[in-house]
């Protein structure tokens, strides 16, 4: 059971070519993230590897990798981070996933 949750962000993927996608997201202005992780899989089901981890304030990322999988499909998965300060003390917090393909 999780006491303080943060919104999934909405996550669209665009692609640009075989081997270049733009993701952009947006996040509820009143759940604000710290930052945001974004994952790519070569398929839905994962593995899902960590691809970056971008600011709170940046609501774009452009992947381009020429040695992966196709982009069309390529999965993404963006998580909002959050840190949570409370009577016992401070932690991290990560909202649910949004995935696309």
């Amino acid at each position: 059971m999780r006491l303080h949750t943060i919104k999934r962000p909405s996550l669209t993927k665009t692609p640009v070519s075989s081997t270049r996608a733009d993701l952009n997201w947006t996040q509820d202005p009143l759940d604000p993230a710290e930052e945001f992780r974004i994952y790519r899989a070569s398929s839905l089901a994962g593995p899902y590897a960590l691809l970056a981890v971008v600011s709170g304030s940046t609501f774009s990322y452009i992947d381009e990798d020429s040695q992966g999988p196709l982009v069309s499909q390529r999965a993404y998965n963006v998580r909002a981070i959050q840190t949570v300060t409370s009577g016992s003390g401070s932690y991290r917090n990560n909202s649910e996933g949004q995935l696309v393909q």
